[in-house]
């Protein structure tokens, strides 16, 4: 994660007082993955080298959420929000209970990286947010229900691949809100 945020600038260790530049509460950041664990990392790293110029732009901007922490909360939101996924939905057998719009969404674009990918635009549409409202911390939770809004609004509309959502969420969404 740390060489693809600051690939110029050597980690000077794996707990270091560097994690908290990049969002992290602390100076050892595995301490922040343990309500997401290593699906939380994974989000991370990913959109970190996937979308290398945006994640530069939204640390060096210096806003007022943390990047790391809020980058978890994207993941946690990905999953309980949109794919529905809690405790108990994992100890049901396959039935109506899994079938949240955002599961089938995953099941049509069979797309290895659907995930990681909804998860970017999550973060990035948050982000626009987030800047657009001049928004503070006491403000997480409204930009979080409208993002909830906008994405059932686009699933809606039973989008058919991964290509085919980004440009909806890039097009319709974010530039709608700035």
């Amino acid at each position: 994660l740390w060489s693809a945020i600051s690939p110029d600038e050597p980690l000077s260790g794996r707990i270091s007082p560097q994690w908290k530049r990049i969002g992290f509460q602390g100076t050892d950041p595995a301490t922040d993955f343990r309500g997401m664990g290593l699906l939380g990392l994974q989000n991370l790293v990913y959109f970190a080298q996937h979308y290398p110029e945006q994640v530069r732009a939204m640390i060096q901007a210096d806003r007022s959420y943390p990047f790391a922490s809020s980058g978890i909360n994207m993941t946690h939101l990905t999953l309980t929000k949109f794919l529905k996924v809690t405790e108990a939905l994992i100890q049901q057998p396959a039935g109506p209970v899994w079938e949240s719009p955002m599961l089938l969404f995953f099941a049509r674009a069979r797309d290895k990286v659907a995930f990681e990918e909804v998860y970017c635009q999550i973060f990035l549409l948050f982000d626009a947010l987030w800047q657009h409202q001049a928004a503070g911390y006491m403000d997480f939770s409204t930009i979080i229900t409208t993002i909830e809004r906008e994405f059932d609004r686009l699933l809606s509309r039973l989008p058919l691949t991964i290509d085919q959502f980004r440009v909806w969420v890039q097009q319709e969404v974010i530039l709608s809100v700035v």
